[in-house]
């Protein structure tokens, strides 16, 4: 099983085996939907709002629990985060060293972003100044600046594989596996 979000009272998981996605009734435990979402997804997020959850590779509608958009992103996409409005998703892509940057409202991609050897978590900051980006190959998170796409390497333990911003929007938190795990 892959990360879960929540909104209005469910549940997203994705199922890497079987190449779904869970939708789950928060109250009652009961698996309402289970939608095909491509091969292996991995990471997934409730855009603001909640009409839409997008998965490593799917775009899912949650009123009709189908797939609502398909956007080519670059290699291997793990984790999908969005900007505090909604109107970009921020996807990190292991296999491309890449952070591809989607115009939710479009539904297309509007950049490519060089983010390190093999990204793997991203979280953006509040005001969408900054994207963090775990680089699990590298031992590093990365510092991107969206608008300016200059990246700033920070060194972490070893395999860094999520990050995330803590609720004063300032500090930058990730997990790593670290020596022997």
């Amino acid at each position: 099983m892959g990360p879960g979000s929540g909104s209005g009272g469910r549940v997203y998981v994705t199922n890497q085996q079987d190449s779904t996605l869970s939708v789950i009734d928060a109250r009652s435990y009961k698996v309402l939907a289970t939608v095909k979402a491509g091969e292996a997804p991995e990471g997934v997020a409730v855009a603001p709002g909640g009409r839409h959850v997008y998965i490593a590779n799917n775009g899912i509608d949650t009123g009709t629990n189908r797939v609502a958009a398909r956007i080519p992103v670059g290699k291997s996409p793990v984790s999908v985060t969005f900007s505090r409005d909604g109107s970009t998703a921020y996807v990190a892509n292991s296999g491309s060293g890449s952070l591809s940057v989607i115009n939710t409202r479009t539904r297309k991609v509007t950049g490519n972003l060089a983010a390190g050897r093999s990204p793997v978590g991203v979280a953006v900051t509040p005001d969408g100044k900054s994207a963090y980006v775990a680089d699990e190959v590298a031992a590093r998170v990365l510092a991107v600046g969206t608008r300016t796409r200059k990246a700033t390497a920070v060194p972490v333990g070893e395999g860094p594989f999520d990050v995330a911003i803590g609720p004063d929007g300032k500090s930058v938190y990730t997990a790593v596996l670290g020596p022997g795990q």
